[in-house]
């Protein structure tokens, strides 16, 4: 057999075995996604900085505060302003993309005290790990609130601007919710009151 034909036939073998290497490497991607999340939700309110990387690591790398949370959408997406009671982990690298952050909120800067828990994982916007302050909030928005007030407590998401049937502009804002919920806020553009809330995963 010449090396040309050789070559040949190795190229058409990894081919053909491609199919098998990506599946193979896609069921060990979605096993680490699996590990990272079951050790995330073994998350509780109260827990300290020490009980929470113990229950993380070594599953998740320990990051060190403000490393995303100072970057543009992770600074308006979370709505706590005691940068140093917030600590970070992450998962590893994904080549270009972010990787998966948790941001762990305590009480205070000797963070003894978990009060609310975030991840991010892809997507826009990030998702409350625990039921604190943030998800009891977002589950508590209501007809009649101001977006002013919802961003104030919710942290601020990119909007999507339409008309409504009374030809008047509206925007709506999605936030997710601890145990999956989506939820939609729909407010009028022109006075920013809430004029609707539903949970776009029903």
């Amino acid at each position: 057999m010449s090396p040309s034909r050789l070559d040949q036939t190795l190229l058409l073998v990894f081919l053909l075995c491609l199919p098998q290497i990506a599946q193979a490497a896609d069921a060990e991607n979605q096993r680490k996604e699996t590990e990272l999340l079951l050790a995330a939700a073994e998350m509780r309110l109260g827990d300290s900085a020490l009980g929470v990387a113990r229950k993380l690591e070594p599953s998740w790398i320990s990051g060190k505060t403000n490393t995303f949370l100072t970057q543009g959408m992770f600074a308006s997406w979370i709505p706590y302003t005691n940068r140093a009671a917030i600590v970070e982990w992450v998962s590893e690298v994904r080549g270009s993309q972010w990787p998966m952050i948790i941001f762990a909120v305590f009480s205070g800067p000797e963070r003894t005290n978990l009060v609310d828990a975030f991840i991010y994982n892809g997507g826009e916007g990030v998702q409350p790990l625990v039921d604190g302050p943030y998800n009891r909030r977002l589950m508590a928005v209501k007809s009649g609130d101001s977006m002013e007030e919802v961003f104030a407590v919710l942290g601020k998401r990119e909007c999507e601007y339409f008309r409504g049937r009374e030809a008047r502009w509206r925007v709506r804002a999605l936030y997710m919710g601890r145990k999956g919920e989506f939820i939609n806020i729909e407010a009028d553009a022109a006075t920013g009151k809430v004029l609707r809330v539903w949970d776009g995963a029903l």
